[in-house]
């Protein structure tokens, strides 16, 4: 899986630049979350900020907001988003399990990598978070 690059900003009004065309919302969407799990799993939930999650997404705050009521539910989004994207590379690399070197295919693979590592900063810190946050503790459960 390749990281997407961020959308450009568009205007006040919603018109992109010349030549840049508006993302559906589904893809606005999980182009935020692209960017949220790179920012969570490069800093922690309390350090991200959703100026810096709507930046690296190419987009406004407000904008953001309209996909996501708060900051904890994209997080909540996002630890679900990297589970379901591990596991389904997962699945889709089982058939490879077979040869003798599938494991090591699987534990060398550059995007497999990447999201095992997203995945385990995600949990280390929503485990860390639980303590004082009690929805991200029964989310977890």
């Amino acid at each position: 899986m390749t990281r997407r690059e961020p959308a450009r900003s568009r205007s006040a009004r919603g018109e992109g630049r010349a030549g840049v065309t508006r993302l559906p919302a589904p893809e606005r969407r999980e182009a935020i979350i692209d960017a949220a799990l790179g920012v969570f799993a490069s800093t922690s939930y309390a350090g991200a900020t959703t100026a810096t999650i709507a930046r690296e997404a190419g987009i406004s705050e407000p904008i953001l907001y309209r996909h996501f009521p708060s900051k904890r539910d994209l997080y909540l989004v996002c630890l679900d988003a990297a589970w379901g994207r591990l596991r389904a590379a997962f699945e889709g690399e089982a058939q490879v399990l077979g040869h003798p070197l599938g494991l090591a295919h699987i534990q060398s693979e550059p995007s497999l990598r990447r999201l095992r590592e997203q995945l385990s900063s995600l949990w280390v810190v929503a485990l860390t978070e639980s303590g004082d946050d009690a929805v991200i503790a029964r989310h977890l459960r």
